[in-house]
């Protein structure tokens, strides 16, 4: 009754400061977007590292029913929990704890290489938790738990992009021709590019309703902008998605129908897969990069984009970039919006089409330096830096022996 109530209390609430109707909405996406994301994460070739998708691999089980791995594995779970009289002992509950966090990662469909740092947890504890003298099989199991964590992009350890690369294609003369040629297609109007997946955590509707209030809004912008929307189709076989297909393709349609005229269509839309040298040529082309995903651990479009406008000189590119991307808290002189907000989407792209050349060309040398200091070179560097630092410290074993002792010896006197 009690798990009920504040259930209900902690759905209501929010209505205080929110319709009743985004509420609901948003638990609706929310619960479509988990539909997908584990549909998606059945085929991903990075996704589902877990014993579920190490079974379905070694045994080429494509259509492996979890419910066969997992029930055995839950009662294997659950069967510590029967030991009620040792619940009184911290040592016990702290090792229920790591086996939580430890379960939750290895035994879910959603597992990839940045969720293990919730296991990564899991086993610390357990290893602080030991009450027998630490082995070296011990120490090597720990050793090798944070060496699989920190192999993926992290906070710690943001993934960048290969700028080099970018610069050698940019100099060829055919990505140079083709983005003539675009350019030209456009003519004078400044150009909105958005490239994403398509995906419900993407915000494209979210964008295409606040283009199309933008445009009833600013009459005066008709003709003198257009807007580029590259997106990529999901991975064959996943329906979740044809559903905001459909929503994306007829509100396109609808815009284009009511404010298109001979000479000129609001929105270019791209439904198919780029090659990266394609993309390339659109980052040049584009005055604004419009990237408002509704959460998105990173977005490295935002980085490339930065990068290939970097190179040019004196460039008058701005980045729209969402406040819920992880690349905004590097890219700080980007126009941040919030996709969640409507006016917010419109302010951001009323912002970076009105602001002075002066300050668009500063916001992009200060972008560009960072994208550029904090290269795919710098990120292994600083990573192989660290994993050389836990390798040359002779007494580091002995560090976390001692560190293990001692924790041994705080809970026993506890208990």
């Amino acid at each position: 009754l009690s798990l009920a109530f504040w259930a209900v209390v902690l759905f209501v609430l929010p209505m205080a400061i929110s319709s009743p109707g985004f509420i609901v909405q948003t638990y609706q996406d929310w619960y479509y977007d988990l539909i997908a994301k584990n549909t998606e994460n059945m085929t991903a070739k990075m996704q589902n590292i877990s014993v579920l998708g190490m079974i379905a691999r070694m045994f080429n089980i494509g259509d492996l029913n979890n419910t066969i791995v997992l029930i055995p594995a839950i009662l294997l779970f659950l069967l510590p929990y029967l030991r009620v009289s040792a619940y009184r002992f911290q040592g016990y509950r702290l090792l229920l704890l790591a086996s939580v966090l430890i379960f939750t990662v290895i035994f879910s469909s959603s597992a990839e290489s940045p969720t293990y740092i919730i296991a990564l947890t899991g086993v610390g504890i357990w290893f602080m938790n030991l009450k027998r003298p630490v082995t070296k099989f011990d120490i090597f199991l720990l050793v090798f738990a944070i060496i699989i964590t920190s192999l993926s992009p992290s906070d710690l350890f943001p993934k960048a992009i290969n700028v080099k690369y970018i610069q050698e294609l940019i100099s060829r003369p055919a990505t140079n021709d083709a983005i003539n040629a675009i350019r030209q297609e456009m003519g004078t109007r400044q150009v909105i590019l958005s490239v994403e997946r398509l995906d419900y955590v993407k915000g494209p509707l979210e964008k295409i309703y606040a283009f199309q209030e933008f445009l009833e809004e600013y009459p005066e912008f008709h003709e003198k902008i257009v807007l580029i929307n590259i997106c990529t189709p999901p991975a064959q076989g996943m329906k979740i998605y044809e559903k905001i297909q459909q929503e994306l393709e007829q509100a396109i349609g609808k815009i284009n129908g009511k404010y298109s005229t001979v000479r000129w269509t609001p929105i270019r839309f791209f439904f198919r897969s780029f090659s990266f040298e394609e993309v390339v040529q659109y980052y040049s082309v584009a005055d604004i990069a419009w990237i408002t995903p509704l959460r998105d651990g990173l977005n490295l479009v935002a980085k490339e984009y930065v990068a290939v406008q970097g190179m040019k000189e004196n460039s008058n590119g701005v980045l729209i970039l969402s406040e819920f991307a992880g690349a905004s808290v590097e890219l700080g002189y980007a126009v941040r919006t919030n996709p969640y907000d409507r006016k917010s989407l419109k302010e951001g792209l009323l912002h970076a089409l009105v602001m002075e050349t002066t300050e668009r060309q500063m916001r992009m040398r200060r972008l560009y330096d960072s994208v550029h200091h904090y290269d795919i070179d710098f990120w292994g560097n600083g990573f192989m830096k660290e994993l050389e630092n836990i390798d040359g410290d002779a007494d580091w074993a002995e560090k976390v022996t001692e560190m293990a002792t001692t924790t041994e010896e705080i809970l026993s006197d506890d208990l």
